[in-house]
């Protein structure tokens, strides 16, 4: 296939997509369409065909579930979204969508302009749960040049109100949850890859309150009183970017389950789906969210707490050969006040802390590519037991996942702890070492040997004590490494279990050196 061939391919297929997308409110899109050209009904049958080729048509003498109309310069959009839903009913579903509408202008240059200003209600029943999704306020815009595979989205949410009630039949304990964003903004845009594989997707997010509040009622006859939790956090921001995002793959994944969902797709003509999936790795090549929350608020009948900032974070790897997981979570002027806990007990709980870990070592590529290469989707077991042992070892190609803790760390008024260590986790159990920091120590022992603190305050001495008794004491901190070998553990060189052989070799304390992975 020429450049040129290919590259009016998958023009179209972005095309395809941008009207999909649009239709749905889910649009990527960067400017508004130069000089927009006069709405047809031969356009807007053409409009019609590319999102039934992801949403499917009706069935013959049914009403249609996508109508697009011709109107100036622009096309009306209507999907039906509860007859698009009909079909999970059978599976005990019963999803309300109403009509999805938006408005599209497309360009002479190839652009194509999507907006839409009302969403919804959306409701959602399955069993004895239920949800219902409401939206004040709303208006987004998505435009984008096919062409050139940009795009860029922008929306704004004055509200929207999630509302879920669980309770089971015949039971009176009911539990509702309602979550509620103020002042939602978002803005995304895509474009192709720096690599040249796949797009590139950046969005960011911001909420300017968030407040989720819990309520458990009708159980006071069983003993569980009546109870209201209510979070609420501010000015949330959220920000991801996702590297080599394989969309094109996932949107022909998507038209090929839509015209190819019968049970011979799946058995007779598995080639062709298991083609689509190989396509899809490694579905991005990298992807990174951050989450940062100012003034967090807990509110309970039995107390209440509050944090000055929080944040979150995540960068993984796709479905590739080497694996990579980095998380990370703050949490920075901690305070808890309780009604039914000790003044004393609330000042040994961190004000601020850090918590984290990296994991490598992984492939989940190979395993994939491997089952697919040997699954018979048609076989009551798609793999047998040995492919099936095959697959699990490929998981870990060195035989265990490699596992970094270092940046932990806690800190109160009183006390401070760092936390380090690197952890081998693989079929043989767990080997490596973790090491413990901590100073402030003296000032908790003075606390909990005040007799007010009765005798809660005792055994967290005693637990304390203990402890001690293993630390060595370098540069006034308490220090304690763990060596572990599998269920051996030794601790700065004092074995607390016995080794179970071919793992870590304990370091004795203070010879600088750590113990072998």
């Amino acid at each position: 296939m020429t450049a040129s061939r290919l590259s009016r391919r998958r023009s179209g297929a972005r095309r395809r997509a941008v009207s999909v997308l649009g239709a749905l409110g889910l649009g990527l899109a960067a400017a508004m369409p130069a000089d927009a050209i006069e709405a047809t009904a031969a356009g807007a049958a053409a409009i019609r065909a590319e999102i039934e080729a992801y949403l499917g048509r009706a069935a013959p003498g049914a009403p249609a579930i996508v109508t697009v109309a011709p109107q100036g310069e622009s096309y009306l959009v209507d999907v039906d979204g509860d007859a698009l839903a009909a079909p999970l009913k059978s599976f005990g579903i019963d999803l309300r969508l109403g009509h999805l509408r938006s408005t599209q202008t497309h360009g002479a240059d190839g652009s194509i302009r999507a907006t839409y200003d009302a969403v919804g209600p959306f409701a959602l029943a399955v069993a004895d749960q239920t949800m219902q999704m409401r939206f004040e306020g709303i208006r987004s815009e998505s435009v984008a040049d096919p062409t050139r595979g940009t795009s860029t989205t922008t929306a704004e949410v004055a509200t929207s109100t999630t509302t879920s009630v669980q309770q089971k039949p015949g039971e009176p304990q009911r539990v509702e949850v309602v979550k509620t964003d103020s002042g939602l903004s978002l803005r995304a845009e895509g474009r192709p890859a720096a690599n040249g594989v796949g797009s590139d997707v950046v969005s960011n997010q911001t909420v300017a309150k968030l407040t989720e509040t819990f309520h458990i009622t009708g159980a006071a006859g069983a003993g569980v009183p009546e109870i209201t939790i209510t979070v609420g956090l501010d000015d949330v921001r959220t920000d991801v970017a996702i590297d080599g995002f394989r969309i094109e793959p996932l949107l022909a994944l998507w038209r090929h389950l839509v015209a190819h969902h019968d049970h011979d797709d799946f058995t007779v003509g598995q080639g062709a789906l298991k083609t689509r999936l190989q396509a899809l790795l490694p579905l991005f090549e990298r992807m990174r969210q951050t989450v940062a929350a100012k003034t967090l608020s807990i509110e309970t009948p039995f107390g209440f707490g509050n944090a000055k900032a929080l944040g979150a974070s995540a960068d993984v790897r796709g479905l590739a050969r080497d694996g990579r997981f980095d998380w990370r979570m703050t949490v920075d002027g901690l305070e808890v006040h309780s009604i039914v806990v000790p003044g004393w007990i609330g000042r040994l709980i961190p004000t601020d802390l850090a918590i984290g870990a990296v994991v490598t070592g992984y492939d989940l590529a190979t395993p994939l590519s491997v089952f697919l290469d040997s699954a018979d989707f048609a076989a009551a077991k798609p793999v047998d037991d040995a492919t099936a042992a095959q697959i699990t070892a490929l998981f870990l190609p060195g035989g265990k996942a490699e596992i970094d803790l270092s940046g932990i760390r806690l800190r109160s008024s009183l006390y401070a702890v760092e936390v380090d260590g690197r952890l081998a986790a693989g079929k043989g159990g767990v080997t490596g070492y973790v090491t413990v920091r901590a100073t402030g120590l003296d000032a908790v022992e003075r606390l909990v040997s005040d007799p007010k603190t009765g005798p809660q305050g005792q055994t967290v001495l005693q637990g304390l004590t203990i402890a001690q008794s293993f630390a060595d004491r370098r540069e006034g901190a308490s220090v304690w490494r763990f060596d572990i070998d599998g269920a051996s553990v030794a601790v700065n060189g004092r074995l607390l279990t016995p080794p179970t052989g071919g793992g870590a070799t304990p370091a004795t304390p203070g010879s600088g050196k750590p113990g072998t992975l």
